[in-house]
């Protein structure tokens, strides 16, 4: 499975876009989770989801 993500450094012009291979959901959104504000995940949608889910998690801890 592959994954998109781009990356939104603070400068506009730092941005790109990978393909990057993933073995599980799980998996990926810890590690792509690591990274914070400084990636993007476009596709696919179930790892998407898994990050959105987290993130709201994560927010409403600290609200």
């Amino acid at each position: 499975m592959l994954s998109t993500l781009s990356s939104t450094a603070p400068r506009p012009f730092m941005v790109s876009q990978a393909e990057i291979p993933i073995e599980s959901v799980t998996l990926a959104a810890r590690q792509l989770l690591r990274l914070g504000a400084e990636v993007e995940v476009l596709t696919p949608t179930p790892l998407r989801a898994a990050i959105t889910r987290e993130a709201a998690d994560v927010a409403a801890l600290y609200a």
